[in-house]
């Protein structure tokens, strides 16, 4: 109640084990990597990726929030790269979900 579970996390071992149990079972694991939005905690750990650079705190709840991504730096573009990567690696899908929707411009625009 008002709130997830924070500091849950998978292994790479972990994940790679549960691809490996999906395709026994028939089942692709299609990953699903929120950007340019959704990323608050990503923000919160690396301020220097958003467009404002201010310190942020990681959200409890689920929203949309105005603070996203800024793809016009190349250290930003060079994060997601080296995070893509990192998600290609584990998840041999064909297939990524990037999300993409609920973005607002209002750190783009200024």
């Amino acid at each position: 109640p008002g709130g997830g579970v924070e500091g849950g996390l998978y292994s790479k071992e972990e994940l790679r084990g549960l691809v490996q149990l999906a395709r026994r079972r028939g089942v692709t694991v299609v990953p699903e990597i929120e950007l340019p939005g959704h990323c608050t905690a990503a923000l919160a750990a690396y301020p220097h990726l958003s467009c404002s650079e201010v310190q942020l705190k990681v959200e409890a709840r689920w929203g949309v929030y105005e603070d996203v991504y800024c793809l016009g730096k190349d250290s930003t573009l060079q994060f997601l790269e080296t995070v893509l990567g990192e998600v290609l690696d584990i998840f041999p899908s064909k297939h990524i979900h990037i999300g993409g929707d609920e973005v607002p411009f209002t750190r783009w625009r200024s």
